[in-house]
């Protein structure tokens, strides 16, 4: 059993737990308010980066988990390290806005990464402020 031997120990047993519980209640390990749903007739998968243009290079950019891409109707959270898509976008970009880069999955298959971004073979981009993507819902919705 633990032992307080003063009103002391006692108080900042109290701080440190009060701070713990306000620590875990604050904290939203991944932000996944941030969807794109597939509304094409083919899967697709996205990229997004904190600058408009899109660089292979670029640190910001987050390849998608997997080879696999988002099925039609269906909708995918993305995600990432970030805790907060609006600090994100406000803090990350020169310009305040996320860009969003949707690929087809055949293509994908058919060339590589690099490839894909130097040649800009993506199928659309989306260029939104944190203030349009609330206006969506933070929903995309392709195409």
């Amino acid at each position: 059993m633990i032992g307080f031997t003063s009103d002391f120990d006692i108080k900042l047993v109290k701080i440190y737990l009060l701070a713990m519980v306000f620590l875990i209640m604050s904290c939203d390990p991944s932000d996944e308010k941030l969807k794109v749903r597939n509304n094409a007739d083919f899967p697709i998968l996205c990229l997004y980066s904190f600058d408009e243009t899109l660089s292979f290079n670029d640190s910001t950019v987050v390849e998608p988990y997997s080879g696999i891409g988002i099925k039609t109707n269906e909708v995918y959270s993305l995600r990432g390290y970030l805790l907060n898509w609006e600090t994100a976008i406000n803090s990350n970009s020169t310009e305040k806005k996320l860009s969003v880069y949707i690929f087809s999955e055949d293509s994908v298959k058919k060339y590589s990464w690099k490839d894909l971004v130097e040649a800009k073979k993506y199928n659309k981009v989306y260029i939104l402020t944190a203030s349009e993507l609330r206006n969506m819902g933070w929903i995309i919705q392709y195409p």
